[in-house]
């Protein structure tokens, strides 16, 4: 984390949407591999001798805001410009194992939205909070939460959020000049403590003075113990936050 720099920024699929009470499919091994081929052409070649990838099914509680109408160009170069949002709940699921596939790349977050984009994925509050009044750097101050089976994984105040609104939009904006910002556009604005995937800074450290590679990272993370920490067929999650509502899924097969 570099609090001069941007946030990691990625693209996510639309098809990941879903509602309250939808079942979330966790991806199969074809599913897994199909999905980074279209990003890597022949990456399944290394990863030839994993018979059985796991999704190893990661959530992460977001509040996220939309966009209530388009921002033209040079608009976000004004420290003074106040976009106009309102607030929702999501739940950020990943698919890790994919995403550990970018360790090491140049392109390494485009494996994250990569992993958080498989149908279901991005389950949303069906209500929105649209504040009174605007203001350029302003977020609800709330208490966001992930349940697993009504346990308690992640607990935090969004008063904690690194970048405002304001700064996400222009480092997005920096990242894909070429894309114009429109009403409806949706941005999720990171996660809190607390997930499943998770390694203390030593083991970081460790693994880079030996030097594993992406394919290291992802056996280790594949062991059978390690597989059974992540989500499950028949958990049920989920994410809520204070004024903005909740909403839950159900993981199947």
């Amino acid at each position: 984390f570099d609090p001069s720099g941007d946030p990691p920024i990625f693209q996510k699929s639309l098809s990941s949407i879903t509602n309250d009470g939808a079942r979330v499919k966790i991806p199969s091994h074809e599913e897994l591999i199909f999905a980074l081929e279209q990003h890597e052409s022949g990456i399944s070649e290394n990863l030839k001798n994993i018979k059985n990838l796991p999704a190893l099914l990661d959530y992460e509680t977001e509040m996220g805001f939309v966009l209530l109408e388009d921002i033209a160009n040079g608009q976000l170069s004004d420290d003074n410009f106040i976009p106009k949002i309102g607030f929702f709940m999501a739940n950020d699921f990943g698919a890790r194992s994919v995403a550990i596939m970018g360790e090491g790349q140049s392109n390494r977050y485009n494996y994250w939205g990569i992993s958080k984009s498989f149908p279901g994925f991005t389950p949303m509050s069906d209500q929105m909070w649209i504040p009174h009044e605007f203001q350029a750097n302003a977020i609800p101050c709330i208490i966001i939460e992930t349940l697993v089976n009504g346990e308690v994984r992640q607990h935090q105040t969004t008063a904690d959020l690194i970048y405002t609104p304001l700064q996400m939009l222009q480092a997005i904006q920096r990242k894909y000049p070429k894309a114009a910002l429109k009403k409806g556009d949706l941005v999720l604005t990171g996660t809190p403590a607390g997930v499943i995937m998770s390694a203390p800074r030593w083991m970081m450290r460790a693994a880079a003075i030996i030097g594993l590679d992406r394919i290291d990272k992802l056996k280790a993370k594949i062991g059978e113990s390690e597989v059974a920490k992540f989500l499950q067929t028949g958990d049920k999650v989920t994410v809520r936050g204070d004024g903005l509502g909740s909403v839950s899924v159900t993981i199947s097969e």
